[in-house]
């Protein structure tokens, strides 16, 4: 797991630049990502339960089979209280006890139905947990985050373009968050999983979200003075911001988990322009 709370102090001067973060949200993520740094050590070498029928049916992980033990649920609880402490800094008025005692007992659930990006399971928790859904999805992908990245590092899978060309993962099946454009490898387009952190070579002059691979709907902006890339389609309405990443530049050395946080002024400008991002 990288050092996400390291990555976004080196990220200071470019933050009071864009005024990208209040000061407020700064504390709040590198708070939150020193959390999930914890839950992340405090797991150690334990892996999550799951059956697989390897690179040649994927994403590789398989919901149905999802197991949680109890040192994993005993990590995580951890981090889900804690993270709602961290929330309850900035906002005071926040309330999430029902949420933390329902917690252990829903955990199996939230994770598969998140993964399955089944958003209606989620709707029917907003009563239960007097919490909007966008709050509970918030603290279920946080708190389920440093597992499913431990998971995909111990799972070790290597995807080679032609095994996965979807825009989804190929260990997980979630969303990206992210894309990052290497100079160094032929301009090769990745992807970067939200939830797990994995990345996988994606067509550039492709809409990861609908496939569309007409030229004619497809284009990108570029941020003026920067890397920064949005790459969008007309067909389906959607974007994905991008890092291009010069051929002197380290590749693993750039965090695309807090470039995402870092460029929000991005999403707005897109949202503006009739853009969702997916």
């Amino acid at each position: 797991m990288k050092n996400h709370s390291e990555y976004l102090n080196k990220k200071k001067d470019f933050i009071r630049e864009n005024s990208s973060l209040s000061e407020n949200f700064f504390t709040f993520y590198t708070g939150l990502f020193e959390l999930q740094q914890k839950a992340y050590d405090a797991l150690g070498e334990v892996s999550l339960s799951f059956e697989s029928c390897g690179k040649d049916n994927l994403p590789f992980l398989k919901i149905e089979h999802l197991k949680l033990d109890s040192k994993i649920l005993d990590v995580l609880n951890i981090l889900a209280l804690d993270i709602s402490s961290e929330i309850k800094k900035t906002n005071p008025g926040m309330d999430f006890s029902a949420f933390e005692s329902s917690f252990v007992t829903d955990a199996t659930d939230l994770l598969k139905s998140l993964l399955a990006k089944d958003y209606s399971y989620f709707e029917l928790k907003e009563k239960a947990y007097k919490l909007d859904i966008s709050e509970i999805l918030f603290m279920v992908h946080n708190i389920f985050k440093p597992l499913m990245i431990k998971a995909a590092e111990n799972a070790n899978l290597k995807i080679e373009k032609e095994d996965w060309l979807r825009g989804d993962c190929p260990f997980c099946g979630y969303l990206p968050d992210f894309s990052k454009i290497v100079e160094s490898v032929d301009n090769k387009r990745k992807l970067h999983c939200s939830l797990c952190e994995s990345e996988w070579e994606f067509p550039r002059l492709q809409c990861h979200v609908c496939g569309n691979d007409n030229q004619e709907t497809l284009g990108y902006y570029e941020y003026e003075g920067t890397d920064y890339r949005i790459y969008y389609c007309e067909h389906c309405k959607s974007y994905i911001k991008a890092l291009k990443i010069p051929k002197l530049k380290e590749e693993s050395n750039i965090d695309l988990a807090v470039e995402d946080i870092v460029t929000g002024f991005l999403d707005s400008s897109m949202m503006q322009k009739g853009y969702v991002r997916c």
